[in-house]
């Protein structure tokens, strides 16, 4: 018996055939080579991983420092601002009598320190009594 030859449309076929099981042959080799290598690149992954942490832990006590001497600056602060405060109208005070002949509200007061003083009450009594001076603005 002889063989008979391949019919000519089917030779192309064949070699195309043939390339793209060497093709798929080497797909499979360099994914198998990957996971030859797949302990090492762990390896560094976990490496880098622990050097990450190790930041983040610096990073998080440099942050803890900085909120200590933010509350710190924030307390000085506040005590110079206590300390600038605007003063309040001593109870034993001397006022010059600057006013007209006749009362006018709101009373207005000048301290010996010349500092002005406003009250809102109907007499300058009440404003003694219930304490109500207040800087002029």
């Amino acid at each position: 018996m002889t063989k008979k030859p391949l019919p000519w449309w089917q030779v192309p076929s064949i070699i195309v055939a043939s390339v793209a099981g060497l093709t798929a042959l080497g797909t499979g080799i360099v994914t198998a080579s990957r996971f030859l290598t797949l302990p090492e690149r762990v390896e560094a992954g976990e490496a880098k991983n622990t050097e990450q942490d190790g930041t983040l832990i610096d990073l998080g006590r440099i942050a803890d420092q900085n909120q200590k001497l933010l509350d710190t600056w924030d307390r000085i602060y506040q005590q110079q601002q206590m300390n600038q405060s605007v003063p309040h109208a001593p109870r034993s005070r001397t006022f010059s009598d600057h006013r007209k002949a006749e009362e006018t509200r709101p009373w207005v007061e000048v301290d010996e320190e010349g500092w002005a003083w406003c009250c809102v009450e109907a007499t300058e009594a009440d404003c003694d009594e219930h304490e109500t001076w207040d800087v002029c603005k």
